[in-house]
């Protein structure tokens, strides 16, 4: 959104990035209560020994979101259930990395061999999709 006054634009991006660091802009609908992602994600480990770990980690590494998240997937998974490598989440956020990976594998061959994540999919998947999102 683009104001003309200087100073409503200043306010508007100070006010949004509030909201994103507070992870408000991510909200969970769980049996009629707003929670955010974050405190959905607390409730369902119930550990608070866990979370402050986490929080611990994430004000040193500046990843909050991305921690809370392995966590949530590494509980899941330990549970039985299906877990999504949130493939998506990492085109974006780590391609850098998947793309270094990627390429490695490539090279040794041994692409359709390796898995992104517990259950994922096999990184020639992961390079296709790479390649498809350039």
């Amino acid at each position: 959104m683009a104001y003309k006054d200087r100073e409503k634009q200043r306010e508007y991006d100070k006010e949004r990035m509030r909201k994103v660091r507070q992870g408000r802009t991510n909200k969970v609908e769980q049996g009629g209560v707003e929670q955010t992602r974050i405190e959905f994600i607390q409730q369902a480990l119930n550990d608070p020994y866990l979370a402050k770990g986490i929080e611990a980690a994430s004000l040193r590494f500046n990843d909050r979101d991305a921690r809370y998240e392995r966590a949530y997937r590494y509980f899941l998974w330990k549970k039985g259930e299906k877990v999504d490598p949130a493939i998506p989440y990492a085109l974006v956020e780590d391609r850098t990395r998947l793309e270094k990976i990627y390429l490695s594998l490539k090279e040794f061959k041994q692409a359709e061999n390796v898995y992104y994540g517990c259950g994922g999919v096999p990184f020639d998947v992961v390079g296709d999709l790479l390649e498809a999102t350039k």
